[in-house]
């Protein structure tokens, strides 16, 4: 078993591309379509301006629990690619926070016991 990870950091705080599309579709009439998942990440993500509302700080927790998801589940096995997210500041400052959250989830396993490391 293995987690592939889509990192798309377009839900960051102040993402210009993301606050673009927003207006767009604010424009044009279009309508997000309906989606069955139990948290609706686009309304989690989004503020009231079309900005994304996620911080660095926000990625760095999600990384660390899908790291040790992946530690209880598949042995620590997780590819994670990067697809998304523009602006150099945030995208770099986004990216070293999902880097550190996946590698506090390998020093926590590690403390816990989880798994095999190899």
């Amino acid at each position: 078993d293995i987690i592939f990870l889509s990192a798309g950091f377009d839900a960051r705080q102040d993402d210009v591309v993301m606050k673009e599309s927003v207006v767009e579709k604010q424009f044009s009439g279009g309508e997000e379509s309906d989606s069955d998942d139990p948290i609706d990440v686009w309304d989690a993500a989004v503020d009231s301006t079309g900005c994304g509302g996620l911080s660095a700080h926000d990625y760095l927790i999600m990384s660390f629990k899908l790291g040790m998801l992946a530690h209880r589940h598949c042995k620590g096995r997780i590819v994670s690619l990067m697809e998304g997210g523009y602006g150099e500041k945030g995208l770099s400052e986004c990216s070293v926070a999902h880097l550190e959250g996946l590698a506090q989830a390998n020093f926590n396993a590690a403390a816990e016991g989880l798994g095999d490391m190899a």
